[in-house]
């Protein structure tokens, strides 16, 4: 009887476990489906695995070595020996895909850039520069307000990197506009009126949660 009974109830269990597996196998193949057709729409994942929530928006971090004084001043410093490389290599550039073409295929130098503005300085810090899918949280900038989100950015890290970092939008470019004598100046009249179509590009780019890959 014992044994019976055993029996009965390893076929309970099957039959639980079936009806379990039943409704499990299609909710598993359905997420698949989901992340595959995710992944077809946006920008790829970058090797971390994060999707790019806002394409056609390339932002820029240079991140200090800490939070002292020289270390802040020398973030800026890199900030504007970087932005002076990138703008002049994209001078008139309207194109996303062809700013990240750029970073990508210069980011060795973009890097080396960054390396002889710390050692200029007096300074023997690690560089680091990478272009990726980034966690990013809610940013104010000027007027616009950027979501916590993850989003495509370069970011160049000063040793450490524990020190508050200086951040803008590399395309559209706004900090670019912003550069010293920059090349954007004549493209988008450095003035009232061409400051505020850049940020309704950006603003529109944010609340379509970015766009089809160029």
């Amino acid at each position: 009887m014992k044994l019976r009974g055993l029996k009965i109830y390893f076929l309970l269990m099957m039959f639980v476990v079936g009806l379990c597996m039943a409704d499990y196998i299609p909710k598993a193949q359905a997420a698949r489906a989901e992340v595959s057709r995710i992944q077809e729409i946006q920008w790829p994942a970058d090797e971390e695995g994060m999707i790019n929530e806002y394409e056609g928006i390339i932002r820029f971090h240079v991140i200090a070595n800490s939070d002292s004084d020289e270390d802040q001043e020398l973030k800026f410093k890199v900030r504007n020996r970087v932005l002076a490389k990138v703008q002049n290599a994209l001078e008139g550039s309207s194109s996303a895909s062809r700013t990240r073409a750029y970073i990508e295929g210069n980011l060795e130098e973009v890097e080396a850039c960054a390396r002889q503005c710390v050692r200029a300085e007096g300074y023997d810090y690690n560089v680091k520069a990478r272009i990726g899918v980034t966690a990013i949280p809610a940013k104010q900038y000027d007027d616009v307000y950027f979501p916590a989100g993850s989003y495509e950015a370069l970011t160049i890290t000063i040793g450490e990197g524990k020190g508050q970092n200086w951040w803008c939008v590399v395309f559209p470019p706004l900090c670019l506009v912003d550069a010293k004598e920059s090349g954007y100046e004549k493209m988008f009249d450095e003035d009232y009126q061409g400051r505020l179509v850049l940020k309704s590009k950006v603003a529109e780019l944010l609340r379509k949660g970015g766009v089809k890959k160029e």
